[in-house]
Formats: C-alpha cells, sequence, structure tokens
C-alpha cells in the first residue's frame, strides 16, 4: 500500500505541476498511475491535502 501511496502522489503532483492543481482531476491521476478512483481515494480523501501548493 505504501509504494500504491507513494506513486498515486508523485503522479497528482506531476499533474498538478504539468497541467495546474484546478485542472487535475482525480479520475486523471488515477488513469495516470494506473490504479482506481477508489484507490486513489482511499490514498489520499481529500483531493486539497495531496494537491495542495506548499
Amino acid at each position: 500500500m505504501q509504494r500504491t501511496r507513494e506513486d498515486v502522489a508523485r503522479t497528482a503532483a506531476r499533474l498538478s505541476l504539468a497541467q495546474g492543481y484546478e485542472r487535475t482531476t482525480v479520475d486523471q491521476i488515477a488513469d495516470a498511475a494506473e490504479v482506481s478512483q477508489h484507490t486513489v481515494l482511499r490514498c489520499f480523501p481529500p483531493r486539497r491535502i495531496w494537491c495542495r501548493p506548499r
């Protein structure tokens, strides 16, 4: 599970940097990380926590 979580986090960050936070969807992250939407949401329930710029 930890590896999946890291993969999803990297994918979310990459997409957010490439196309912007507001344009990045859970569907896009799931597709790019090759996991289900459920897996993305299970790893990171509120989208704003893992995509928020620092």
